[in-house]
């Protein structure tokens, strides 16, 4: 819990861990004039409860206040506390205790004017202007918090209507909103939609609605309206301002850092697709583009990365999978498959073996620094669609139209299993992060789960139901949690697996208008590519 919150905060701190010893300072320096702060001083782990919290923080401090410094905004807590304050339209301070790049600072602070403790800025004069800063219009600014809050509330006890405005607290609450043109912290529309809704409520309990009633609803009605149109267009305009000034930064970096001119042309353009943004992202994606690489003679079809980045496999049609250096795209070696089609390549987790899924009913293992191959596992009786590493790289399963999945020691180069309740082509393997699962899917429309931690005795957990069509794809999030499949029906699906025994359906992604063949977890597990 931190300071201050039990009641209506000065400022709210936004901060990384890493960055205590000033937070902690500063706090000080805020009680001393008499400020009261919020601020987590505990090293807490996220969650819904202490999101809330949070959000309550942010909803009854007057101001939110942001430590910038390279720690801060890489950090997922406070970029999260940035959104919300954002959300709550609250008065936004930036503080800049260390030296950040000016490349990943948000756009949402970079366009504010910074207070800054470097160099030989003394601390107690920084301090006298950050409070000179938070006492600026104050009255309007306790305003919007207590209106702020109480739409909150509003919101959260479903509209109950006895927590609307009256008398004279909704006419200030009116003339407040009135007032809107030009001035900060601008109202959010849960404000003007709490304050609206009162006068109503105050209008349907006269008796008659008299004409002056009726003048001050409609007064009332085109304020609110105006109020939010107006703070629309002062949106998009910032949102503009901010994507020029992306643009003009991601040209000044296109040449010594294309990394982070692609970053903030991808952001400039997502800000607001102007001309000049949509320019400036082609042009970083030219800077950045790093080259082919040339060699297969057939279509290439899959494309892994080894475990440590440094090497690249393709597989082809052409019968072979190659191995690229990714530095110098300097291909390292060509190794001779004897088939039409490569499906599949997979890294051990060393990075020191390498193993190939093709039309053949064999899996050749290769050694990736001699370049030889290790063995050949003999058993399928279909072409082999996929191959996957288990995270400790014991066990190696793989997929076959033969309608099995096969579990392999990976050391011996004995089948130790044979998973056969599929009743089509087998299609994908995936491992659960922790290795104890396996996902499988196929032609038969389902996704099976198995219990693999022993593997010499594996057994199905759960079948997953619904797709329409092949299932090619399944992919589990970073934590376990959840897994994503893709199908030929043009869909893909979210599934909770927390209890692989009892998995449920999350959701049903649509919007491809052709067959969904794969998907990938971003590594932070929030964003999902189909």
């Amino acid at each position: 819990m931190g300071e201050g919150a039990f009641g209506v905060a000065d400022v709210f701190l936004s901060y990384a861990r890493e960055d205590l010893p000033f937070v902690r300072r500063l706090t000080a320096a805020l009680q001393a004039r008499d400020r009261e702060v919020w601020v987590d001083l505990e090293d807490i782990i996220p969650s819904a409860r202490w999101l809330e919290e949070i959000r309550t923080g942010i909803t009854e401090a007057d101001a939110v206040a942001f430590v910038i410094t390279p720690d801060s905004i890489v950090s997922e807590v406070c970029r999260t506390e940035l959104n919300y304050a954002t959300e709550a339209s609250k008065r936004l301070v930036p503080i800049l205790a260390r030296e950040t790049p000016n490349g990943g600072v948000p756009p949402t602070l970079a366009a504010l004017n910074w207070l800054s403790f470097l160099g030989g800025t003394d601390f107690e004069t920084g301090v006298d202007r950050l409070v000179e800063v938070l006492d600026t219009d104050l009255d309007r600014v306790h305003l919007h918090t207590r209106l702020l809050t109480q739409a909150r509330e509003w919101e959260t006890r479903d509209h109950d209507r006895s927590l609307l405005l009256r008398g004279g607290e909704l006419k200030e609450a009116e003339t407040w909103l009135a007032n809107q043109t030009g001035r900060k912290p601008a109202a959010t529309p849960a404000q003007a939609q709490l304050i609206l809704a009162s006068r109503r409520a105050t209008t349907q309990r006269q008796r008659g609605v008299g004409i002056t009633g009726l003048v001050v609803l409609v007064a009332l009605v085109v304020l609110t309206t105006v109020a939010l149109i107006q703070r629309q267009i002062a949106v998009h305009q910032r949102q503009i301002a901010i994507a020029g000034e992306l643009t003009a930064k991601s040209t000044a970096l296109a040449a010594k850092d294309p990394e982070a001119s692609i970053r903030l042309a991808v952001e400039a353009f997502h800000r607001a697709p102007t001309s000049e943004a949509r320019s400036a992202l082609l042009s970083a994606q030219a800077q950045n583009f790093l080259g082919q690489l040339v060699g297969h003679t057939g279509f290439v079809d899959v494309v892994t990365f080894s475990p440590d980045g440094r090497m690249l496999a393709t597989g082809s049609n052409d019968q072979t999978v190659r191995l690229w250096d990714v530095a110098t795209r300097r291909q390292l070696a060509t190794l001779i498959v004897h088939t039409s089609t490569v499906y599949g390549v997979a890294f051990s987790p060393d990075g020191h073996t390498l193993a190939i899924a093709s039309d053949e009913q064999t899996v050749p293992l290769w050694d990736v620094a001699s370049r030889r191959q290790l063995a050949t596992l003999t058993g399928h009786t279909g072409p082999v669609t996929e191959v996957a590493f288990s995270p400790d790289g014991h066990t190696l399963a793989t997929a076959s139209t033969d309608q099995t999945v096969r579990l392999w020691d990976v050391a011996t180069h004995r089948q130790t299993s044979t998973l056969t309740d599929h009743t089509g082509p087998a299609a994908e393997v995936a491992f659960s992060p922790d290795g104890h699962i396996l996902a499988t899917s196929s032609d038969d429309k389902t996704v099976r789960l198995w219990d693999i931690s022993t593997s010499h005795h594996p057994y199905l957990l759960s079948t997953l139901t619904g797709h329409t069509h092949y299932v090619p794809a399944v992919a589990f999030s970073p934590d376990g949690h959840t897994l994503a499949s893709a199908s030929d029906d043009t869909t893909a699906r979210l599934w909770d697996v927390h209890d692989p025994r009892h998995p449920s359906p999350l959701a049903t992604l649509t919007g491809h208008t052709g067959v969904a063949s794969a998907v990938a977890f971003s590594p932070d597990g929030h964003v999902l590519a189909t």
